[in-house]
């Protein structure tokens, strides 16, 4: 009966997830990876060690989303608004359709796509008996100064009026992200996704982009042709193809090695015959 040793990067996931969790990660992916080719034991350490290293950034993430919405609600709070500066000043915002730039304080949004299902993720799952609303956008800097992209940016509006904020754990659970507080610098171009968890029957989707903390700029762009892919599967086809070349690139270097070795072998045989002629 054939013994099946444990995985060794299975085990080191689970030693660095308290140490180091990002290398918990990584070692936990490694050994899934591994295991499925070797059907070595460990399956549940490198589970576990990727979901105990999952947890310190999630928690480090909420934090940060706690903070930048109390900044966010004092920040408004503490603007004062007099009679005079309501209503002949403010302007009905402007609907646009996907693939428009559109520009707001100096900062130009571009929808390329739009996708709809009820479960996404990649060993940590997410799903809604609503559904999930995944905007792809292409954002360019028009500024001369670093700007960041904060999630009280985005809101979804449907067709009754019901607002829909961003999932705050998006990034969890899809490739790509528009991460929180990512900063786009002056001319260059970014990609990225958010996702929004609406009403099962939510219908006439419209996109609202706000600008900056104390700016009143707001867009609307109008989500058509919504692809239904039923389950994203963006990060575990991101994942698969990292592991896929980091197998790819080890498996070289220890090709390599070996060559080396049958060398460095072959030349010491050499050596030796010699001595005995």
């Amino acid at each position: 009966m054939t013994k099946h040793h444990t995985n060794t990067y299975a085990i080191l996931s689970l030693v660095f997830a308290f140490v180091f969790f990002p290398l918990g990660f990584v070692f936990g992916l490694m050994a899934l990876s591994q295991i499925k080719k070797t059907h070595e034991q460990g399956k549940g350490l490198a589970i576990a060690g990727i979901v105990l290293s999952l947890l310190p950034a999630i928690i480090i993430f909420l934090i940060l989303l706690g903070l930048f919405a109390v900044i966010n609600s004092a920040t408004e709070k503490s603007i004062p608004v007099s009679n005079e500066q309501i209503a002949p000043s403010v302007k009905q915002p402007v609907s646009y359709a996907m693939k428009q730039n559109v520009l707001i304080d100096d900062i130009a949004y571009k929808v390329t796509r739009a996708d709809t299902f009820t479960k996404m993720g990649y060993l940590l799952e997410k799903t809604t008996n609503g559904k999930f609303i995944k905007v792809y956008l292409d954002v360019t800097n028009n500024a001369k100064e670093t700007q960041q992209i904060f999630t009280p940016r985005f809101t979804i509006v449907d067709g009754q009026g019901r607002r829909y904020a961003r999932v705050a754990d998006d990034i969890i659970y899809i490739a790509h992200p528009l991460e929180l507080g990512k900063q786009i610098n002056p001319s260059v171009a970014s990609s990225g996704a958010i996702v929004f968890e609406v009403a099962k029957d939510s219908k006439d989707l419209v996109l609202v982009i706000r600008g900056d903390w104390l700016s009143v700029s707001e867009v609307r762009i109008t989500l058509s042709n919504i692809g239904n892919v039923i389950e994203d599967t963006s990060l575990e086809n991101e994942q698969d193809k990292m592991m896929n070349k980091a197998i790819e690139k080890a498996t070289e270097q220890t090709d390599k090695m070996m060559e080396e070795a049958i060398t460095n072998s072959n030349e010491q045989m050499k050596d030796w015959m010699h001595q005995f002629e």
